[in-house]
């Protein structure tokens, strides 16, 4: 079996040139697009997805500006000094990225902590915080045996090892190192009462960077646990027993882009030293990080919409449902009188995206919060649509404004990965 993995994608979406008397609403163009799929090209979407301009409602990234105290530069020579004094600070810099709260993250090949000093001569990487007085090194890593992760709004770092794991989160606001362990304490508190051995790996931040999730393996649990925290309250949300949902495998999982949920499903074995691709038949499960608990039930499809409201899912019968995500609140046939469920449209006007289920007997609008609206046809010249079917095709539609009577061209067309 012959088995191949994308590392890299780039994707271009073109609109052609629209006629005369012709005009495509600017919310509808499509930017070029450059991401990358996991290991396994989980559900096949980018963590870096198509932008569509001007729309998609996911909380922003508050990735701070450097301070105005963060005051420092790299010369040529790779001496690191301070700009208006030019005092030295170090040499041997080879890299130098400036954080939040006067810390910066740099590469280096004299890393300052004394219990490596046999290890000089290797590139390390450092978090360091510079004043005028002092230096402080808050973590430091060998860039050969891992790396520092910078949380997407720079409040957390971590080392994370060669393999994935990790031990801990630094706060760069409150200087602080937090325990991956039962209850995300300090470190100094959590030493006093030891855990159970765990490892944890997999560590990924939401995009707004409010929540953390890991997988946990300890001595004591025969699968993992899907770990979700909560980084600005500093607890855990919860913690999923992956073998209450039969993965007792290894599984492997990636964070929407467009809402904080996380599609995770079991990973790829290797059976007589080949490669085996994850079965089409394996599932896929969508847990809310807000809640940390799995919701639905297991997917052959899963698809959230731009602007973030809901995950629609296709089980393994070909069942569609839709999941929202600020109700909490999962929608199916019964909702409906027992009409199945064909496709889930978001519109897009100017006040904002709408939603709508078409059923097998018509169609029924819904709001983000749960309630029943009217869809109001007549203001569909001038929305685009995104819409979601049972087959598990995603297409993005553009209505045109014409002289005679109404058009509709596809805009982006994304078809289902499959994996054989």
């Amino acid at each position: 079996m012959n088995i191949l993995t994308a590392s890299q994608v780039a994707t271009t979406y073109e609109v052609t040139q629209v006629k005369p008397q012709m005009a495509v609403v600017p919310l509808a163009e499509v930017q070029q697009s450059v991401g990358e799929i996991d290991s396994h090209a989980i559900n096949g979407f980018l963590t870096t997805p198509p932008v569509v301009v001007g729309q998609g409602r996911h909380p922003e990234t508050s990735r701070a500006p450097p301070d105005a105290n963060q005051r420092h530069i790299v010369l040529e020579n790779g001496d690191l000094v301070e700009v208006g004094t030019s005092r030295r600070i170090r040499g041997d810099v080879q890299e130098l990225v400036p954080l939040t709260n006067g810390y910066y993250k740099l590469k280096t090949k004299l890393p300052r902590k004394a219990d490596v000093i046999t290890r000089i001569g290797a590139d390390w990487y450092e978090l360091v915080k510079l004043d005028a007085e002092t230096e402080i090194v808050a973590l430091s890593m060998p860039a050969a045996e891992g790396d520092i992760v910078i949380s997407p709004d720079q409040r957390f770092a971590y080392v994370r090892r060669a393999d994935g794991t990790a031990d801990g989160m630094f706060s760069l606001a409150e200087g602080q190192e937090y325990f991956l362990g039962p209850d995300f304490s300090p470190i100094q508190v959590a030493e006093g009462n030891p855990p159970q051995p765990s490892s944890y790996s997999n560590l990924q931040f939401s995009r707004d960077g409010k929540y953390l999730t890991y997988l946990e393996k300890s001595s004591d649990l025969f699968s993992p646990q899907f770990v979700t925290v909560d980084l600005q309250q500093k607890r855990i949300v919860d913690k999923e027993n992956l073998a209450a949902w039969d993965l007792v495998m290894d599984v492997e999982y990636a964070l929407n882009p467009f809402a904080n949920v996380a599609f995770v499903r079991r990973k790829g074995l290797l059976l007589h030293g080949q490669g085996r691709a994850v079965e089409p038949s394996d599932p896929f499960m969508l847990l809310d990080l807000e809640t940390g608990k799995f919701v639905g039930p297991r997917a052959k499809h899963l698809h959230t919409d731009s602007a973030g409201a809901y995950t629609a899912i296709v089980d393994q019968n070909g069942e569609m449902s839709v999941y929202l995500h600020k109700a909490k609140q999962l929608l199916t046939s019964d909702d409906f009188g027992g009409q199945r469920i064909h496709t889930v449209v978001t519109y897009w006007q100017e006040t904002g995206p709408f939603f709508e289920v078409t059923l097998e007997g018509g169609s029924a609008g819904f709001r983000d919060d749960g309630r029943r609206t009217v869809l109001d046809r007549r203001s569909l010249g001038s929305l685009y649509y995104e819409e979601f079917r049972l087959d598990g095709t995603v297409s993005l539609v553009s209505h045109l404004a014409l002289p005679t009577r109404p058009g509709i061209e596809p805009v982006l067309l994304v078809e289902p990965v499959e994996v054989n």
